[in-house]
Parts: structure tokens; sequence; C-alpha cells
């Protein structure tokens, strides 16, 4: 582990390595993801609405700032997930935690619910990836033959495009999702970003019902903020499932999903966190 001055640290488990950015240094301690194309920075605003009993460790999703992971066929090893986790909690001395999981970011927060349950003090989930299995998603990820194609579109934005259009008037997608895909289209970096995270973090998917169990044998609380004008994450597609969570509570916020992060956070300011 390497540990600077300003308390960025990199921990590495084989070839699996995330970043960290720590600010604070309370006793009681925060563990959040971002989402997709974002980066550990996204929660700094969650450091000012804390009182000085809290330590944020923020982390960088592999393929995104400075964490990294192999490229593999089979996706993302959740063992060496689950060990990184292991030998990271026992390096820094946490022993517990409240876990916050933004969009994608969702996806390795309930990960770390499915293997360390009775760390957790509160679960917060904000317009969570993760809950329900984005048809899209798994057409595109499911198969050798599916990947192929979903590599293909990434390698040929153009044709991308007109088939997201098609999808448009076809009605199969709203309008709004079909402006937010093609605005991620328009740089080669992003495509890339887009066909390593999706088709490396098809293992993370989880059963949202027996995560549900796991979340009420352990009274786990769990908030969950979604955004009244969210395409991309839509509250009406989330909150059939919430119903699993028995120790839930769901806040509407009026916005879309790249405001959320930060209305949450003005939510505690005002609520207290």
């Amino acid at each position: 582990m390497l540990i600077s001055p300003v308390k960025k640290m990199q921990f590495s488990e084989r070839s699996f390595r995330l970043f960290a950015s720590v600010t604070g240094n309370g006793s009681r301690k925060i563990i959040a993801f971002h989402g997709f194309g974002q980066d550990n920075s996204v929660f700094r605003i969650f450091h000012k609405i804390t009182d000085h009993s809290y330590q944020l460790h923020s982390f960088d999703l592999p393929f995104h700032g400075k964490s990294s992971m192999p490229i593999r066929k089979g996706g993302l090893d959740k063992d060496q997930f689950r060990d990184f986790f292991l030998d990271y909690f026992q390096s820094t001395a946490i022993s517990s935690f409240t876990l916050i999981g933004f969009s994608i970011g969702a996806k390795f927060a309930l990960n770390l619910v499915h293997f360390f349950p009775e760390r957790i003090d509160r679960l917060i989930l904000i317009a969570p990836d993760g809950l329900k299995i984005n048809f899209w998603y798994h057409m595109a990820t499911n198969t050798w033959f599916s990947r192929h194609v979903f590599r293909y579109f990434m390698q040929h934005p153009v044709i991308f495009m007109k088939f997201a259009d098609m999808l448009t008037v076809t009605r199969l997608i709203h309008p709004s999702v079909s402006r937010f895909a093609k605005s991620q289209m328009e740089d080669d970096r992003i495509r890339q970003l887009i066909y390593d995270s999706w088709v490396n973090y098809r293992t993370l998917n989880l059963d949202i019902r027996d995560m549900g169990k796991v979340i009420d044998r352990h009274r786990i609380p769990v908030e969950i903020f979604l955004g009244e004008k969210d395409r991309v994450i839509s509250a009406d597609a989330v909150k059939p499932l919430i119903r699993e969570f028995h120790h839930v509570k769901v806040h509407m916020l009026p916005v879309g999903h790249t405001r959320l992060i930060e209305d949450t956070a003005e939510f505690y300011e005002r609520e207290g966190f």
C-alpha cells in the first residue's frame, strides 16, 4: 500500500488495483463508489456535510481515475474483489462503515454487502444500477456473440447512432436515453471505457431477492435516492424492486441523473447525515 501525506491510497490484490482518496480523521468510516465516467472526487462534497467523526474513503472504479484491473474474458474476478477488500479492511483497521454507491457504483456497493454484511452500518444507494438488470445491458454483455456485436458498435459509432435512432422511432427507448447514449459516443476513450466497464462489471450482477434477505437478516438500514427526471436509472423501474428491502427509506429528488449526488448531499445538509 502506498500512502502519501494527502491521504491518497493505492492498494493491490494481485493485478487488481484500486485507488482511494481518504478525507478526514474520524473513527466512523464511509466507503463510496462513483458512477460511470467519474472519479473519487465526486464525493468530496459528502465530507463537507459530515462532522469530524467521519472518515471518507472514496474509490476510483476499475478503468476510472487511477484504478486498473486486467481485461479478462470472464469479467471481474469476484473472489479477487472480495480478497482485495478483506486486505484493505485489515490494512486500514476498518471494522464497520457506511456504504454509498451511485449509479454503476451501486453494483460495487451491493457486492460489498454480499461479502461483508456484518460490517455495514448503513447503505445509501443513489440512482442505483444493479437492482434491476437493464435489458440492453443484458443483451450487450450476456454472450460471446453479443459482446462481439457490442464491441463492433463501440468501434463504429455512426452505425450505433443510427441504431439508437431506430430504437427511438420505434419507441423502444426514450428520446432522452438516446440523446444520453449518443453523447457518450463522441470520444474514442469514452467508448472504450463503456465497453471495458460493461463487459467486465457483468460478473457483479446479483439476485436482488437474495440481497434483500441478506440486508434484512443483518438489519442494515437502506436509503435510496431517485431522480424524478432521471431517464438513465428510471424510478419507475427501480421502485417495484425496493419492496425486497424491509428497512428502507426512499427519497425522490426533483432532478435528473447527473445532479443526484449534489442533491443527495444537499438533502443531508438540510436533514443531517
